[in-house]
């Protein structure tokens, strides 16, 4: 299984990357403890991930294919 990670903003200059691809991520919890041993400068940054274009509020099972952008904090009414 494999997904691709984008990042954006903030988060892409603490990453010095716009992407990177993992591997056998079962879900967005899982994913978000390997970004932050990956890149520590995340462990202090609030961002929020979005999944196939759909903003996520809880832990979210991963399937192969599936795009998982991490965004900054955004205001927007």
């Amino acid at each position: 299984m494999e997904i691709e990670v984008l990042f954006y903003g903030m988060v892409s200059e603490a990453a010095c990357m716009s992407s990177i691809k993992y591997q056998n991520v079962k879900d967005t919890d899982e994913l978000s403890e390997q970004l932050t041993a990956l890149f520590p400068q995340l462990q202090n940054m609030t961002y929020i991930m979005a999944l196939n274009q759909e903003i996520l509020k809880e832990n979210t099972s991963i399937n192969n294919g599936d795009v998982i952008a991490i965004l900054p904090p955004f205001a927007g009414g």
